[in-house]
């Protein structure tokens, strides 16, 4: 509870008045050690961080609907994300849900069957509502608009999952010619959004540490951790296995939260959770084919220090992009669980 009382802390100062400090850390250093090319050293073992893997432990329920609206649970294990004392820490949705509940509605109720396996996401942005939402049993989805472009063909959803807001674009899918009501709750157990996507693992190399330019730069590889099934369902379908819209919110999420750890010298113990306020990522509609290598840089465009109530807030905005064309930003924040003044770290290039 202590640490969803800070994200409600969070959300409620970026929100409202704050005065903005000058912090002097040591940002024109950089990071040579050798495990410094891991994020494990610097986020902590992967199976305890939600972006590391906690998100591939995540499940669904199928699809409930009452009069078209939709609900959905959201299950997360005991051991998704745990805190500097290895105790779970209270789940509450995540940009990841979001986007995989926004899919799993409009696949069923808005989009085309016969057109959803060629369809690709070139799109997403997310805004984060003034809360975490921590009601998982029964995750209320609205599809709010479904619009098609006449002269790009591209399907842009408005959906809001519990208190997030999503947009998606969607190149290759057609609309339903006539709004339809889905009444039953079974679906097919093979869609790549909400079943497959989570047997993809990334596994990441960091190259180059630019702190003065708070910038890094990494090499990823992402494969299957499971069998490939013959058959797939879904948007994406045609190009599986590919590389999914969640493995690049992931990996440019961890590249922010290392990059922040490097640039003010400390762990992700000392940081409290890593709110995203607003996210963006745009894609060319080509999904790269598993196994795939690429790289990604990613830079830390604004940080403030913003004192509310004797608690110091980062707010955040980071840019990243990828060898294979995606463009991603975002606004995050979190706050600060020790004062990093002080803090050593020695120039370098990882080997």
């Amino acid at each position: 509870m202590v640490m969803l009382d800070r994200l409600n802390h969070i959300c409620r100062v970026l929100g409202g008045p704050a005065s903005t400090l000058s912090r002097a850390y040591p940002e024109e250093d950089a990071v040579p050690l050798v495990e410094s090319h891991s994020f494990d050293y610097w986020l902590g073992a992967e199976q305890s961080r939600y972006f590391g893997a906690g998100y591939r432990d995540v499940t669904y329920t199928d699809l409930a609907w009452n009069d078209g609206q939709a609900t959905a649970g959201v299950l997360y294990p005991e051991g998704w994300s745990l805190d500097e004392n290895d105790r779970p820490r209270q789940a509450h949705l995540s940009s990841v849900d979001a986007v995989v509940l926004a899919l799993m509605a409009a696949q069923a109720r808005c989009l085309d069957p016969s057109s959803l396996a060629a369809a690709c996401i070139v799109g997403v942005e997310l805004r984060a509502g003034p809360e975490p939402w921590t009601k998982l049993d029964a995750v209320p989805i609205e599809l709010l608009a479904a619009q098609r472009d006449a002269a790009t063909g591209v399907i842009e959803l408005s959906v809001r999952a519990g208190n997030i807001g999503a947009r998606i674009q969607l190149s290759g899918a057609l609309l339903r010619e006539h709004d339809v009501r889905p009444t039953i709750q079974g679906r097919p157990r093979h869609d790549v959004y909400p079943d497959s996507f989570a047997s993809i693992r990334g596994r990441t190399r960091i190259l180059e540490w630019d702190l003065p330019g708070r910038t890094v730069t990494a090499e990823h590889c992402f494969d299957l951790v499971a069998p490939v099934r013959d058959l797939f369902t879904g948007i994406q379908a045609n190009a599986w296995p590919s590389a999914t819209v969640i493995d690049y919110l992931v990996t440019m999420g961890q590249m922010t939260q290392a990059l922040v750890c490097a640039v003010k010298g400390i762990q992700r113990t000392d940081m409290g959770n890593l709110w995203m306020r607003t996210m963006s990522i745009k894609a060319n509609g080509f999904p790269s084919e598993l196994p795939t290598m690429l790289t990604t840089r990613t830079r830390l465009v604004r940080e403030r220090a913003l004192n509310r109530d004797g608690v110091i807030i980062h707010d955040l905005l980071s840019a990243s992009s990828s060898s294979d064309g995606v463009e991603a930003s975002a606004r995050l924040a979190f706050f600060e669980t020790r004062n990093p003044i002080g803090s050593t770290v020695q120039v370098g290039r990882a080997a």
